[in-house]
């Protein structure tokens, strides 16, 4: 699982970083806010991730880093649901 988590990881870093234009080593270090992200960012970011995998992440979710967004998109309910 360990492994499977690195990769999505790795995935929505690389989606994020071609989206925005910003260094994936800032990414996997900071909040959103702290790279000046506003709320049409953070929209635009959940946007892409929803059409990569096919999947609706509900308004409420707090995302504030790419660690949300991991835990989010790979989480076994999920899983369980699709």
């Amino acid at each position: 699982m360990l492994t499977n988590t690195l990769a999505l990881r790795k995935e929505i870093a690389h989606l994020i970083s071609a989206k925005k234009k910003v260094k994936i080593s800032k990414l996997n270090h900071s909040t959103f806010s702290a790279l000046g992200f506003d709320e049409l960012d953070v929209v635009e970011m959940i946007l892409e991730v929803e059409k990569k995998y096919h999947l609706v992440i509900p308004d409420e979710l707090p995302l504030k880093t790419i660690d949300d967004f991991v835990q989010f998109v790979g989480s076994p309910e999920l899983k369980q649901a699709s």
